[in-house]
């Protein structure tokens, strides 16, 4: 990490080398290249925040990174120009579209649950944060697989909501890639319509996972993101975590510390097969003050965590609940 994090910094890295040491029978896949990724008539994909165009999609390759307008190798060559996107957005979550009755039966197509907070002044006068991280474990697959797909995530936003960043995991297809198992990747989906992500991983049930977002080379809040997700489970013999760092344009200070998202979702046997999701060692940091060093500030526990998104009025109904961050941990129930 780029700056002294203080205790809980060094809770994270504990827990990963204790991860570290946990081994399975099998290496992850690349599930961008074993499935198809889903596009409409019309073009457009599936994402963690809606449908984008294929046109203005990105995948970023282990070991490549976005900048100057560009998905590039590690020594700076590019791979692909990201192009201004022509194509608006689809069905973002600020749309508020909740239940659709275009089908035979009701069918949730939006965010259900969420544990979120806004940025507070911290001790160096910022309001944004700078980091973000939680764990949960993979949940049983749901009983009935008819093509839906489901997202579990942490994220950190903009409150325009204009873009998001968010480490993934994911049952059914996205643009990404993915299937009747579950996956994981690391999303970015910008202000201009972009959707880009790192590769995708398929993982079992029973793993552990870990969501982290790191910023660097800040300047006003605008910053230099790793996003990583991980299946602590499959090392030593892993590849490294699906990694993307990315140049950003927007400043990120509303935090989500835990987000269910379906699409086609028309009954609760749809959903992951438990009754509920817990995320721990949850932990929110903003720049702090300065003492001959910049370090982050520990804000977990200081801003007011909230549900925007409740599952109140849905069809399917699934018994929804949510509580808030409390002693690092956020639960939904379902």
């Amino acid at each position: 990490m780029k700056i002294d994090r203080g205790t809980t910094g060094s809770t994270f890295v504990c827990i990963a080398i204790v991860a570290l040491t946990r081994m399975a029978s099998a290496e992850p896949s690349d599930s961008s290249t074993t499935s198809l990724p889903t596009v409409d008539a019309d073009g457009y994909g599936l994402t963690p925040f809606g449908r984008y165009h294929q046109s203005c999609a990105h995948h970023v390759p282990q070991g490549a990174h976005v900048s100057d307008g560009a998905v590039r190798r590690a020594d700076g060559s590019v791979i692909e120009t990201i192009e201004p996107c022509a194509y608006p957005a689809r069905d973002k979550p600020e749309l508020g579209r909740h239940t659709s009755s275009n089908g035979p039966l009701p069918t949730i197509n939006d965010w259900v649950e969420t544990v979120d907070a806004v940025g507070i002044t911290s001790t160096a006068g910022s309001t944004y944060f700078d980091w973000l991280g939680s764990r949960w474990t993979v949940p049983p697959a749901p009983t009935n697989y008819v093509g839906q797909t489901v997202f579990l995530f942490p994220a950190l936003e903009p409150q325009s909501r204009s873009a998001i960043i968010q480490p993934v995991l994911q049952y059914g297809p996205s643009m990404a890639g993915g299937g009747n198992y579950w996956s994981y990747a690391s999303w970015y989906i910008d202000s201009s319509g972009h959707p880009i992500w790192s590769t995708l991983y398929t993982t079992v049930p029973g793993h552990l996972m870990m969501g982290t977002m790191d910023a660097s080379s800040c300047s006003a809040g605008v910053c230099y993101w790793s996003i990583e997700t991980t299946d602590f489970d499959y090392y030593p013999n892993a590849p490294n975590p699906s990694q993307l760092n990315t140049w950003t344009s927007e400043v990120f200070d509303w935090a989500w510390a835990t987000v269910l998202e379906v699409y086609n979702v028309s009954s609760c046997s749809q959903l992951p097969n438990t009754s509920s999701l817990p995320s721990s060692f949850i932990y929110l940091y903003e720049p702090g003050s300065y003492l001959g060093y910049y370090y982050d500030q520990d804000v977990t526990a200081s801003v007011s965590w909230g549900n925007t998104y409740t599952g109140a009025g849905l069809t399917p109904g699934c018994s929804y609940s949510q509580s808030g961050v409390t002693s690092n941990t956020a639960t939904i129930w379902f």
